[in-house]
């Protein structure tokens, strides 16, 4: 697998720095795949998630409390951002404290659990499988995670998988 940090600037600002990856060959990011499939379906979940975002790059921040956090396992960073609890869109991510967090994919939760729906339980895998990557590439200092938020990259990241 081969991925790629793309910059939202659209959401970035003084408080946090928003990214999205790239998988392989795919000229779409994983975010762009979560809009345009829920864009139809979950409008307004999706317009309130980009407001959101668009406050906490300029004005809150990525704070705890806008997220579910420790979706995935213990030692990785997917968490889930959501509209409001009782609403059922997820968009999974990787969130580095308040100030850098990269967007996944997602979508509708109709299950207890993520691992119950196989769409979901594919989507937080693979944010897993990103999250093993740049832990790996921060420490062989392929990656660095800056006070800022920002991300600064040697070019693309892979592994062997």
């Amino acid at each position: 697998m081969k991925i790629s940090l793309i910059k939202l600037d659209q959401f970035s600002g003084r408080r946090t720095n928003f990214y999205t990856v790239a998988v392989d060959d795919d000229d779409k990011s994983l975010f762009q795949h979560f809009v345009e499939a829920n864009l139809i379906p979950n409008g307004e979940e999706i317009r309130n998630l980009l407001m959101r975002m668009k406050a906490m790059g300029n004005v809150t921040g990525a704070r705890e409390e806008f997220f579910k956090l420790r979706e995935g396992k213990a030692d990785d960073a997917v968490a889930a951002l959501y509209d409001l609890p009782s609403r059922k869109l997820r968009l999974y991510c990787l969130r580095y404290g308040s100030c850098t967090v990269i967007l996944g994919d997602g979508g509708p939760k109709t299950t207890r659990t993520y691992n119950e729906d196989e769409n979901l339980d594919s989507k937080v895998r693979l944010l897993q499988r990103i999250s093993k990557l740049l832990d790996n590439g921060i420490r062989n200092r392929e990656v660095r995670i800056n006070e800022d938020g920002t991300i600064d990259c040697d070019g693309e990241i892979t592994d062997e998988l």
